[in-house]
């Protein structure tokens, strides 16, 4: 596949819900990679459910969601030749997704 392109996540960013489209661009906001998966959610997952780990800054794009599933929203997003779900913030609270000027 492909490289995965990364951003400058210190440039100041709209908040998550702002002119929220497929087509619009993400990134991993995490400090560390984050689980794109198969389905929404994280409880009782069967290990395949896990696509590929997407590496801190990577960018993609939107393409559906949002859904709630397992006390998260949910985003279908596509990150190189990827397609899957990944979670706005983590159950900590943490911004693992965010969207792109």
């Amino acid at each position: 596949p492909p490289p995965l392109q990364t951003v400058d996540a210190s440039q100041p960013l709209p908040g998550p819900g702002q002119g929220v489209a497929p087509g619009r661009q993400v990134f991993n906001a995490n400090s560390g990679p984050v689980n794109l998966r198969r389905t929404p959610g994280y409880h009782n997952k069967p290990p395949g459910d896990v696509i590929v780990a997407v590496p801190a800054g990577a960018a993609g794009t939107l393409i559906g969601g949002p859904q709630a599933a397992d006390g998260l929203t949910w985003w279908r997003v596509r990150f190189g030749d990827e397609e899957g779900w990944m979670a706005e913030r983590s159950s900590g609270g943490v911004l693992l997704l965010d969207f792109m000027r």
